[in-house]
This record gives structure tokens, sequence and C-alpha cells, in this order.
């Protein structure tokens, strides 16, 4: 390990880390400067489509980091959507911790205006999470 990802490792080694979507080339990179392990938060962004989320926690994974995908409530198509999204990251790729957000839209584009709706449902009872940061 070189000294910069050691003095990086000391850093972050109770800490997580953020890798977007559309920096999912660099997870590699960026998991040589951390401990294996780290959770690295994957942001929910406006335009993406979920395949490419899924895209980024598969890089991530590989790269031997813990991936943990935003859900963002207002931007959430729905139950089946989610749903699907959440058994899709749990079982191809590990995903057992996820981050609740309203998200960074003033209105919802589907049926949760905030995170509590979701949480409500009961959609993330059944899809492999164990954990979940609002």
């Amino acid at each position: 390990m070189s000294a910069r990802a050691g003095s990086v490792a000391e850093l972050v080694a109770a800490g997580s880390i953020e890798i977007s979507p559309r920096e999912l080339h660099r997870a590699a990179e960026v998991a040589a400067l951390v401990p294996a392990g780290t959770c690295a938060y994957v942001p929910s962004l406006p335009g993406l489509p979920v395949s490419r989320v899924l895209e980024t926690v598969a890089a991530i994974r590989q790269a031997g980091l813990d991936p943990v995908p935003h859900l963002a409530a207002r931007r959430s198509a729905g139950r089946e959507p989610l749903r699907e999204f959440l058994q899709r990251a749990a079982g191809e790729h590990g995903v057992h911790r996820v981050l609740l957000v309203g998200g960074d839209q003033p209105r919802a584009s589907g049926p949760y205006s905030d995170t509590l709706q979701v949480l409500e449902e009961g959609v993330l009872a059944d899809t492999g999470i164990r954990e979940i940061g609002i």
C-alpha cells in the first residue's frame, strides 16, 4: 500500500465514501485507497436510469467495498419498481443496507412525497435489505 493510500485508509477507517454512478469507472481506484468493506454510498442522480445505479453497485462490490445505494423517495416510480430494484441489488450484488432520502426534487414524480411513506408501505421488508439509513 502506498503512503497516500495508507493515509487515506487511516482517515476513513471508520468512515464511508460516496461513488457517483457517473464515476463508476473509478471504483477500483477508490477501493485501493480505503479499507476493504468500507461503505460506499451511491447517490440517486436525476436523469440516470436505475440500471446505471445497479452497474455502479456491482462495480463497487467487485472492488471489495460495501455498496449502499440511495433511494430517493420523491423520484421513485412506485412500489413494484422499487421492490424490483432492491431485490436485484440485494440478490445480485449483496446489498444489505440502503440510505432512504426524500430526494432533491421539490415534488414527487411518483407516489411517495417523503421517506415515511416508503417506510409505511413496507416495500423494504421483503427485499433482503437489513439496514436502512434515513
